[in-house]
């Protein structure tokens, strides 16, 4: 039965009610904690009142109570709350909104103000970057819509403001790439000699890891990616296939994959740069050179990590993020096209396999313009006869199977086509209609990268530099949504040591598992230490963690006075994968996880004036380590 117009009307000031009404509840509350609930619940409410507000021809997002409130509940400067905050904002901050912000100027400036404001407060946060993005692209607009919105004065405010966020956002090594470099680099790559080629490729991968964020690595490479692959490849010779195996390699970390599939090695060697921790543990480690593992049984014996054994997991932050970078697929199908010619390179034939899988599956609209590249590239690889080779080549087996059972028809068809025309160089039979319908291959074990828990490698992109003054520390903030979430951190310095810590928010003082006093619980800004180790090179840290939650990554060099010191490091955070069926109803909005532990162990009795908490202000690395964060990350 349908609604009656008087019904949908009541039910769109519901809606809009609703919103509102959970914003001013969180304003109202003194549990940090219940704030937080209530600020959650109306970021879920926000799309439905965005939507309904839209149908409305004189109704706006916006109004003074709303941006009131929003601007005194940020000004108490709890993270997790100005977190929550800051997404509502980039939501209403979607250029589709822009119209039904506001019809009044005013309203809209001091609503752009909220907005900067907030940006203070998360600028260790993955999400300010791209707030920051948005809010320049709402500044534009009501710069081109002058007339309407702003005066002389503020025209100029605007333009003032504008310059002053693309500054924050864009690195000086971004813009001497753009404007100084660039043609260094290429001549570079152009020459004939297999050694000025090399010279140019790692100068060019020198930029990529100066750059403060993935957007500004993938920015560059979608813009300039085809001039420098032209320049690498010019006419292919045998002589520089080292220089496109590791060209790919470059690539790759930047077509990563989405989903992963945890497996327990089948030795005990763990990495003595390896840690794999708790959420709730509390770990000092004040003399790296000291360290014993054994100490570290209970956390690295594989015997009591078995839970983790053939879990799946997939990427958060960063899945969607490759999404919209649709400008890659041509770049990695030219480097492919250039890859398999090398018939009897296994790393280049591997390499261009990796490439196309993870386009086959990341991008399925684009899949018949690879048909053949995945055809050439996996018949290839199955073509290998040495042993050791083979057994490296199990990842291609299961994908060439997943096809051949699953695949497009043409695809199929093609498969088969060229197996039929190299059964003489094929050891194995794959077209024996026992082998392919036997052992079905769902598309979660295709689509899955296996990772080795004791060698846990995680490459999204290219490794961030952070330079770090004598006598300074330097952060950042991480939001784990979802709970059973693994956090993977992996860094090092270049050449020196930094003093590493980890450290969870804490929403109320019941909830800190070490019973600190209050006093101190308000000076640490409600973080609590997870693990700290102190004068380390490098190091690979995998979190476990239970609950969701904020944590904050710390590279600590006040211990020294004199010298700065270099950070190379990476930040994921992973998700255990649910069925198809449950993952299709999540959304960003619905998946915005409390701590229900934390919760049910909240005191009634707990009443903290939210107004009144203070503002939230030499071994050396072994070889892999080294490789890892400098070479093995291209």
């Amino acid at each position: 039965m349908e609604k009656s117009d008087e019904a949908l009307k009541v039910e769109d000031i519901k809606i809009k009610t609703e919103f509102e009404r959970k914003i001013i509840e969180s304003f109202k509350q003194n549990k940090v904690i219940n704030s937080y609930e209530q600020i959650i619940q109306a970021y879920q409410e926000l799309p439905k009142y965005i939507e309904q507000i839209k149908k409305q021809q004189n109704a706006y997002i916006l109004n003074s109570n709303l941006i009131d409130k929003i601007n005194r509940m940020s000004e108490r400067n709890y993270i997790n709350i100005n977190i929550i905050i800051s997404k509502i904002l980039y939501t209403i901050l979607d250029a589709s909104n822009f119209s039904k912000l506001s019809n009044d100027s005013h309203l809209l400036i001091n609503f752009s103000n909220t907005c900067i404001n907030i940006l203070e407060s998360i600028s260790l946060y993955e999400l300010s970057h791209n707030l920051t993005k948005r809010i320049i692209t709402f500044l534009k607009y009501l710069e081109s819509n002058s007339v309407k919105y702003l005066d002389s004065e503020q025209m100029d405010i605007i333009k003032n403001i504008q310059q002053n966020l693309t500054e924050k956002i864009t690195s000086h090594d971004y813009i001497a790439f753009k404007n100084n470099y660039q043609n260094e680099i290429i001549s570079l790559l152009t020459q004939d000699n297999v050694r000025e080629k090399e010279k140019g490729l790692m100068n060019l991968y020198s930029y990529f890891f100066k750059f403060r964020t993935l957007n500004e690595q993938f920015d560059l490479l979608c813009e300039y990616g085809h001039l420098i692959l032209n320049s690498i490849i010019n006419q292919p010779n045998p002589s520089y296939v080292e220089i496109y195996y590791k060209t790919a390699d470059f690539i790759i970390s930047f077509i990563y994959n989405f989903f992963y599939i945890i497996k327990l090695s089948d030795n005990n060697e763990i990495n003595n740069h390896f840690f794999f921790l708790s959420d709730n543990m509390n770990v000092n480690i004040t003399d790296y050179n000291d360290l014993k593992l054994e100490k570290f049984d209970s956390l690295i014996n594989p015997e009591n990590l078995k839970f983790l054994n053939n879990k799946k997991f997939e990427l958060d932050e960063h899945k969607n993020f490759l999404l919209n970078y649709t400008n890659i697929f041509s770049l990695c199908t030219t480097i492919v096209s250039c890859l398999i010619i090398y018939e009897s390179s296994f790393n280049c034939q591997f390499a261009g396999f990796l490439i196309l899988k993870r386009l086959y599956f990341i991008f399925p609209k684009y899949r018949n313009k690879i048909e053949d590249l995945i055809t050439t590239t996996l018949v290839n690889l199955v073509s290998f006869k040495n042993e050791t080779i083979k057994n490296k080549n199990e990842p291609c087996e299961i994908f060439l199977k997943y096809l051949l059972q699953k695949g497009e028809k043409e695809l199929k068809e093609k498969l088969i086509t060229r197996l039929n025309a190299q059964k003489g160089k094929i050891e194995k039979n794959y077209l024996d209609e026992n082998s392919i319908n036997s052992n079905i291959i769902e598309q979660d074990e295709a689509e899955s990268d296996i990772i080795l828990l004791n060698d846990f490698n995680l490459r999204v992109g290219c490794p961030m530099n952070m330079e770090i003054q004598a006598g300074y520390s330097k952060e950042k903030l991480i939001e784990v949504r979802y709970p059973n979430s693994i956090l993977y951190i992996a860094f090092n310095t270049v050449g020196l040591n930094i003093t590493f810590h980890l450290v969870k928010f804490c929403p109320t003082l019941e909830n800190d598992p070490y019973e600190l006093q209050a006093k101190q619980f308000e000076q640490q800004n409600h973080f609590y230490e997870i693990f700290k180790i102190e004068r380390i090179e490098g190091s690979k840290i995998v979190l476990f963690v239970k609950n969701p939650g904020i944590y904050k990554v710390i590279f600590d060099n006040k211990y020294s006075w004199m010298t700065s010191k270099l950070i190379r490091y990476r930040v994921s955070t992973l998700k255990e994968k649910v069925n198809d069926n449950k993952a299709n109803n999540d959304n960003d909005n619905d998946n915005i996880n409390i701590n229900k532990e934390n919760n049910l162990n909240e005191n009634e009795n707990n009443n903290i004036d939210t107004n009144n908490i203070k503002d939230n202000k030499d071994n050396k690395d072994n070889e892999k380590m080294e490789n890892d964060a400098k070479i093995d990350v291209l």
